[in-house]
C-alpha cells in the first residue's frame, strides 16, 4: 500500500522495532546509546534514554490510534496493539532503571551508567533534562505517579544544584555554561 498513513505507519513500526531490538537490554531494562550493526553498546546516556521514553510515549499513542499533538485527549481509548503495549512496558523499564540507578542522593541523575561498573559521578544539565522528560513521559503513559514525583525530584535538585542566578541560566556543568542544540531545546522542553 502507499497511502500515507500505512507509509507512515510502516516507518514507525520499523523504527520502533530497530529501537526495541538493537538499543533495549533487556536483561538491565534500559536503553543502550550504540549498537555497532553486531552488537548492543554497554552505556546508557540518560539524556538519550530519557528522550527514547518520551518518543516511545508518542509512537504508542500514534501506533494505538490516539492523537498526538498538544492537549491530546489523555483519556482516550485507544486500539491496545500489540506494539502500544511492548512500547509501555519499554517506558516503564527504562523510567524504573532511571530511579533505581541513576538517581543520587542528591535528587540530580548521572550523566550515564555502564552496565557491569555503574553510575558516572558526573551530573550534568542535560542528563537532568532527559530524566526530567523521561519520568514524565512515563508519567503520561501510566499514570503512575511514582514517576511524576521523581520528574518532580531531579527538577528540584536541578534547580537547587544548576541555577546560577547571575546569569539567570542553568550551568550545564557545575561552575560551567557551555549550551549546544539539545540543552537549549532541553531547557525549554522541562
Amino acid at each position: 500500500v502507499n497511502d500515507p498513513y500505512s507509509v507512515n505507519r510502516d516507518v514507525l513500526l520499523h523504527v520502533f522495532k530497530n529501537i526495541d531490538a538493537m538499543h533495549f537490554n533487556e536483561k538491565e531494562g534500559a536503553f543502550v546509546a550504540e549498537h555497532n550493526g553486531k552488537e548492543q553498546g554497554n552505556y546508557v546516556d540518560t539524556f538519550n534514554a530519557g528522550y527514547t521514553i518520551e518518543s516511545l510515549r508518542i509512537f504508542q499513542r500514534a501506533i494505538d490510534g490516539l492523537p498526538v499533538g498538544y492537549a491530546n485527549a489523555e483519556d482516550a481509548e485507544g486500539l491496545n496493539t500489540a506494539e502500544g503495549k511492548r512500547a509501555i512496558e519499554l517506558i516503564t523499564q527504562q523510567a524504573d532503571f532511571i530511579i533505581d540507578k541513576l538517581m543520587t542522593d542528591s535528587g540530580l541523575v548521572a550523566k550515564g551508567y555502564t552496565f557491569g561498573k555503574g553510575a558516572d559521578e558526573e551530573t550534568t544539565l542535560n542528563a537532568q533534562l532527559g530524566a526530567v522528560r523521561g519520568l514524565t513521559a512515563a508519567y503520561l503513559s501510566t499514570k503512575d505517579e511514582k514517576y511524576r514525583n521523581a520528574a518532580r525530584t531531579v527538577y528540584q535538585a536541578m534547580d537547587e544544584t544548576l541555577w546560577d542566578n547571575e546569569a539567570k541560566a542553568y550551568e550545564t556543568v557545575k561552575g560551567e555554561m557551555k549550551y549546544d542544540a539539545f540543552t537549549a531545546g532541553g531547557v525549554s522542553a522541562v
